[in-house]
Parts: C-alpha cells; sequence; structure tokens
C-alpha cells in the first residue's frame, strides 16, 4: 500500500555540546534462518527511512512486526541479510561508541549499587576517566533522573520504576549521540510509566539526540515522537509528522486537536495488512 505524511516533518536539531548524528536506512532486509539452514521468514522486509539529526522517530507495530530487529541492526547486534543501515555515517557496529542501548529489561547488575550501575557503562565505553570521575559523573546522571538519593541502594532495594530511571541514567552518563530504546517503560504500571516517561522527556529535550525509541503503546508513541513509523509484517506502511508542540504533557495530550486524528491514524495502520 502507498502512505502519506500528516503534518509537517520535523526540523532537524543543532546543538552546541555534541555532534549530533543522524541514522540511514535503504532497502534493510533481515531474514532468519529457517531449518536445515534454509532461510526463515523474513523479519524486516524492505524497511527504509531516515532520522534527522536530533529527532525522535517512534516505530510502532503489532509483536512480530520487525520493530526490534530494526533496533538491533541499528546497534550492530544483529547483521542484515540485504540494505544498508548507517548510524552516525558508519556501519553500526563502527558506530557502536556513540550509541546507548536502553533495553525493555534494565539488566541491572544485582551486586553493584545504583551508582555502581551507572559507572560500569563509563568503565566499559571510557575506561581512561578517573575512578572519582566515574563517581562524579554517575552521581550527576542518577540526578538528572531523579534518583540520585538511592545511589547507594542495590537494585533488589529499588521499586520497578526506580531501575528504569537508573538503567535511563546508565544510558544517558555514556553521552551518546545516537539513542535507541526497545519499549523501556513497557513493564511499569500507569503511574510509574507517566513519571518516568516525563523524566525521559526532560532529560532528552535538554540534549536533543537522535532517537529511535520503539513501543507497542499508541499514546507513549504520540507523547515522544517527532515522526512516527508504523510497522506490519517487517515493512513500513505508513508515516506519521506528529506535529504536536513540545513540550508535551499525558495529562493534556488528549485534548490536542491532532492527537485523535493520529491515533486513528495509527488504529488504522495497525489494522491493515500492506499490499
Amino acid at each position: 500500500m502507498s502512505f502519506t505524511r500528516i503534518g509537517a516533518p520535523a526540523e532537524p536539531v543543532k546543538s552546541d555540546d555534541v555532534a549530533i548524528a543522524g541514522i540511514q536506512v535503504a532497502d534493510l532486509v533481515v531474514e532468519f534462518p529457517g531449518r536445515n539452514g534454509a532461510l526463515g521468514a523474513r523479519a524486516v522486509d524492505g524497511v527504509t527511512f531516515d532520522v534527522r539529526p536530533g529527532e525522535l522517530l517512534v516505530l510502532v507495530g503489532r509483536s512480530g512486526c520487525g520493530k526490534t530487529t530494526v533496533l538491533n541492526v541499528l546497534a550492530g547486534l544483529q547483521l542484515p541479510t540485504s540494505g544498508t543501515a548507517l548510524v552516525a555515517g558508519d556501519r553500526p557496529r563502527l558506530a557502536r561508541r556513540r550509541v546507548g542501548y536502553m533495553f525493555a529489561r534494565d539488566g541491572l547488575l544485582p551486586w553493584r549499587s545504583a551508582r555502581r550501575n551507572v559507572e560500569f557503562a563509563l568503565e566499559i565505553r571510557r575506561p581512561q576517566l578517573s575512578r572519582s570521575e566515574r563517581r562524579d559523573r554517575a552521581l550527576a546522571a542518577l540526578e538528572r533522573v531523579g534518583v540520585v538519593h538511592a545511589a547507594g541502594r542495590y537494585p533488589w532495594q529499588l521499586s520497578q520504576g526506580m531501575r528504569q530511571r537508573v538503567a535511563l541514567a546508565r544510558t544517558w552518563v555514556m553521552d551518546p549521540e545516537v539513542l535507541l530504546m526497545d519499549e523501556p517503560f513497557a513493564a511499569l504500571d500507569a503511574q510509574t510509566r507517566a513519571s518516568v516517561q516525563e523524566e525521559f522527556l526532560g532529560v532528552w529535550g535538554r540534549n536533543r539526540r537522535t532517537a529511535v525509541f520503539v513501543t507497542h503503546e499508541l499514546k507513549e508513541a504520540v507523547l515522544l515522537a517527532d515522526r512516527i513509523l508504523v510497522l506490519h509484517t517487517g515493512r513500513v506502511i505508513d508515516e506519521i509528522a506528529v506535529g504536536i508542540e513540545r513540550p508535551r504533557n499525558e495529562a493534556t495530550l488528549e485534548e490536542h486537536p491532532r492527537y485523535g486524528e493520529i491515533h486513528r491514524r495509527l488504529i488504522a495502520g495497525l489494522n491493515e495488512m500492506p499490499r
């Protein structure tokens, strides 16, 4: 099927404190092996899109539509069968140090405190930093997401919402040029999710890193995105420029005249098979 945009495309964002990078994906195909070495079904089937520097792109779609596979290609964790993907002008595996990836599960190390979990990212990505520099940066990152008071606590002493904030701090402390997020708030209850979304938008809004965010929650997609791609059976079947001014708030989002139009468009896309 063909699709058209609604709303104006987001403009590129400039930042004085970082050389913000973009993403280019062209004719991306990912096939997973079937039985006896034969190729199985295509998880991603000819996907093409760009992410402008400083833009927050959201991918939505039903389970199995290829959202996470696209993200894994951009992170350098999955090689494409064909097509190209460039992150900050490089192949994803060469751009890994410029990318922060936040998974659906927080993945905190249970034997490390919240601060030491955040420091772990710096130990891997910034080994040249001194111990005191890592400590200071970790505390600053925890403060940005509102959990510096829990710096000395261990994961088992934290609520799920606090754990997700620590995971967010661990991602941000690396100061990535590109941010990849795979349903990071899916396991949270509604109230905690809204709070963590607000924290994320506050941190992202101050830095405007290029971001690709995967979600199956349509309201979350509209709340966060500059632009939304709808995926179905491995293909992009719709693209929507959100065009709602920032800052946005979940409590008032539905009152915006464009929200209903976008939400209906997303529902239609999720229920329609591409031709």
